[in-house]
């Protein structure tokens, strides 16, 4: 069910044209079959994959965003989901072993000289 875009009038299920004014269902393509959602697919495959987590959560967003706008035109909003917090997960993951490896790259020295430092006076 949904609302024509151009009158207002409720378009039953299948309804290629409003029966009212005649205006094209805009959640309908013009063969009156639903759209498969590839950013979706896109966007978990990039996710889960961990080769470019963010670039997967980037495109999940928008595929979930494309699903949200036009419901029946555009399915698998629950896929876009999980592509959202595969790749948050992910991206998380990624940027707490940076900042850990940024941390150690900064301590290590600051400890081993301290070390050497304090060997020095003993």
């Amino acid at each position: 069910m949904g609302f024509c875009s151009k009158c207002g009038r409720e378009l039953a299920d299948g309804d290629v044209y409003c029966p009212k004014c005649g205006a094209p269902n805009a959640l309908l393509p013009s063969g009156g079959k639903p759209y498969l959602n590839v950013l979706a697919i896109v966007g978990m495959a990039l996710s889960a994959s961990g080769a470019s987590p963010l670039a997967g959560l980037i495109v999940s967003v928008l595929a979930y965003k494309k699903a949200v706008a036009a419901e029946f035109r555009y399915p698998l909003k629950g896929l876009a989901k999980a592509g959202i917090i595969s790749g948050a997960v992910a991206t998380g993951i990624v940027a707490l072993i940076l900042l850990l490896y940024a941390a150690q790259l900064l301590l290590f020295p600051l400890i081993w000289g301290s070390i050497y430092v304090l060997s020095q006076y003993s």
